[in-house]
């Protein structure tokens, strides 16, 4: 206590003497003083946590329609920094579509929604073939699945990637990579799992349409004696597809069974020649079921049980690089600040990866996410029901 007093007075007769301005100029140039120290303590923290640092690389060349490029660079976030070995970061994160509704293709704010575009991410895969200083891909993946054709583009880009570069893809799964996460990795050199990971739901959906069986009401409106009649007027047959007020015929159910049983083909395909399991043991004994990580290596579905740490380790193993001769970059968006970039990095280490957060996701885009889940196939796990109300 006797401590305390002696500060106290101290600061008192410190003050006393200096005129009131002088005092609020003082205190006012100690509160800004204090908040860049906090800004700045920020900023360190964010380094000694997510390891950003060691400056930016040589610029990736990623292609952006046909005869189009657009330069992006990459950022450093680990390894040692004077290496010219190049282990390249990539995230696969949230629903997978195929491209993005507006033109910000690059925007940071992609991550923040829990959305992968497909055809986005076959382009940055593609674009590191390109750079003979990328020894590798690692492929930090946690993800419910989402479209067909988002997922077969990562697939095609991983086997286009290996087979032109002759260089590993490394997957590491944080949580979950269920439906779409297996049918767009399931080509890569190898696949861990982080410790309490769920793989699998090898299956195809086109979602649930809804019938109303003789109705007298909906949605709190009139009910009458006589029910509800609803005439829909078409041309062609099976146009009013999905007419709630009506149900499936059977030629509308036989050709959605068809294009369902196609899909489904076309994904055993794909895991069996990727993963080296038996299509018969995919259909029969596997399911669409979704497995724990024991289950899911004893399967072969993932090659084993790894931390991030381990999973790097194992990717520049693959790659032959000599011990700590490799430094890891992450891609540093077209247009963003280091600041959106190091925001980008926080935010997918540090959140749940599952189902989209829809509260604040612009219209377009939540626009394709729902339309994604009427009536075209979806290699999904969950429902986008509640998501799209």
């Amino acid at each position: 206590m006797a401590g305390k007093e002696k500060t106290v007075n101290y600061v008192i007769r410190a003050v006393r003497p200096v005129p009131f301005i002088l005092a609020l100029f003082q205190l006012s140039a100690k509160i800004i003083v204090g908040f860049l120290s906090v800004i700045a303590g920020l900023f360190v923290a964010a380094y000694l946590l997510f390891g950003v640092g060691g400056g930016y690389s040589d610029g990736l060349v990623v292609p952006d329609g046909e005869n189009a490029a657009q330069k992006i660079n990459v950022i450093n976030v680990g390894g040692n920094p004077g290496s010219k070995n190049k282990l390249l970061v990539l995230d696969l994160s949230g629903m997978i579509l195929g491209s993005p509704p507006f033109p910000a293709q690059d925007s940071f704010l992609y991550a923040l929604y829990g959305v992968t575009f497909g055809h986005q991410l076959e382009a940055q895969i593609l674009a590191a073939a390109e750079d003979d200083s990328i020894k590798g891909i690692f492929l930090q993946t946690s993800t419910p699945g989402g479209t067909i054709h988002g997922s077969q583009a990562i697939n095609a880009a991983i086997k286009k990637y290996q087979e032109k570069t002759g260089k590993p893809v490394v997957v590491w799964i944080e949580g979950l990579s269920a439906s779409g996460g297996v049918y767009s990795t399931a080509s890569a050199t190898a696949i861990y799992a982080a410790p309490g990971s769920y793989v699998g739901s090898i299956g195809v959906t086109a979602g649930s349409l809804m019938y109303y069986d003789d109705p007298v009401a909906i949605d709190g409106g009139v009910t009458t004696r006589g029910g509800i009649k609803v005439e829909t007027l078409t041309a062609g047959e099976g146009k009013d597809f999905g007419n709630p007020f009506r149900p499936m015929t059977d030629r509308e159910r036989e050709l959605s069974h068809e294009g369902l049983e196609n899909s489904y083909a076309n994904f055993v395909s794909y895991v069996s020649e990727g993963r080296g399991i038996n299509p018969d043991t995919i259909v029969n004994t596997m399911g669409a079921h979704i497995f724990g990580n024991k289950q899911a290596e004893e399967f072969g579905l993932i090659d084993a049980t790894l931390n991030l740490g381990d999973a790097i380790g194992a990717l520049a193993f693959l790659a032959k690089l000599p011990k700590d001769d490799y430094v890891i970059v992450r891609r540093f968006p077209k247009g963003s600040r280091a600041f959106e970039s190091l925001v980008q990095n926080s935010t997918i280490e540090s959140t749940l990866r599952g189902e989209p957060e829809m509260g604040a996701m612009p219209p377009g885009l939540k626009a394709q996410v729902c339309n994604a889940s009427f009536g075209a196939p979806l290699v999904y796990q969950g429902s986008l029901k509640d998501l799209c109300k």
